[in-house]
């Protein structure tokens, strides 16, 4: 390859794998983060009941029935984090994100496999617009996660 064509069609291609990259690490620590959230409120939940459910004796019943107590604040902070952050998410928003941009990745492999006199300039431009309509909805499905309606609060 050595036309402008080329170099742009080369251009977009190290753009897509370099925002594709970004995208999946983002994915990656939300999907991390989503998991290890749930398991947190899911084991302190089974802990609380079970605090409160064990039998002993005067002394020690008022310990387990403040760490219970703890552990139920803990709780209702996790689940605000994870409402806040919404990990979850995001996760699932990289995740079609990332497909959208693997799909665009095979096509500018696939298309110029089978460049012979070098690539239309449309063609490229297309691959361009293709590339920024993927990061402008992955950015309004961001923004409309993190916008709070007014009533909503």
């Amino acid at each position: 390859m050595t036309g402008p064509a080329e170099a742009q069609l080369e251009f977009v291609a190290a753009e897509v794998r370099r925002i594709m990259a970004a995208v999946k690490r983002h994915q990656n620590g939300d999907r991390r983060r989503a998991f290890g959230l749930q398991m947190a409120t899911v084991t302190l939940s089974a802990c609380s009941t079970v605090l409160l459910g064990v039998r002993v004796g005067d002394p020690g019943r008022q310990v387990l029935l403040d760490v219970a107590l703890g552990i139920s604040a803990l709780i209702t902070v996790l689940a605000a984090w994870d409402a806040f952050f919404s990990h979850r998410s995001l996760w699932i928003q990289a995740s079609q994100t990332v497909l959208r941009l693997e799909s665009l990745d095979r096509d500018i492999t696939f298309y110029s496999k089978g460049l012979t006199d070098g690539p239309a300039s449309d063609q490229v431009r297309e691959f361009l617009e293709r590339l920024d309509e993927i990061l402008r909805e992955h950015h309004d499905g961001w923004a409309k996660l993190r916008r709070r309606e007014p009533d909503a609060a």
